[in-house]
């Protein structure tokens, strides 16, 4: 098909109807979508409502121990995984921080679970 055929037939195709021009209405822009999944970034996923996770010192040390023993650093993913920025508690997209334990919690809750460390829905 022939380049000036199909730019006329797009033209034409994306053109407001004629009762829509007279009424004045007009397509809505469309919204661009996110560049990144919004369940991506730690500080939009999770129980990050605001809520911490409390958790008193014995607690804390069986969860400790728990991730040492599963090969897991302190934030609940394999050993040796590196983050953008050093951490993965700060979010550099939105500029948010996150608590350790929630991070925790969203990628192993069976370490607070296992502490009978309550967590928040």
């Amino acid at each position: 098909m022939r380049p000036a055929l199909l730019l006329g037939l797009l033209l034409i195709a994306c053109r407001p109807s004629s009762s829509q021009q007279a009424s004045g209405q007009t397509a809505a822009p469309a919204q661009p979508l996110p560049s990144t999944p919004v369940a991506a970034s730690p500080a939009a996923a999770g129980a990050s409502g605001g809520t911490r996770i409390r958790m008193d010192a014995k607690q804390t040390e069986c969860v400790e121990r728990w991730l040492q023993g599963h090969g897991l650093d302190a934030y609940g993913n394999p050993e040796g995984t590196m983050y953008a920025g050093g951490t993965p508690t700060f979010d550099e997209a939105t500029g948010k921080s996150v608590d350790r334990w929630t991070l925790v919690a969203r990628n192993r809750p069976e370490a607070l679970q296992s502490c009978a460390v309550a967590i928040p829905p």
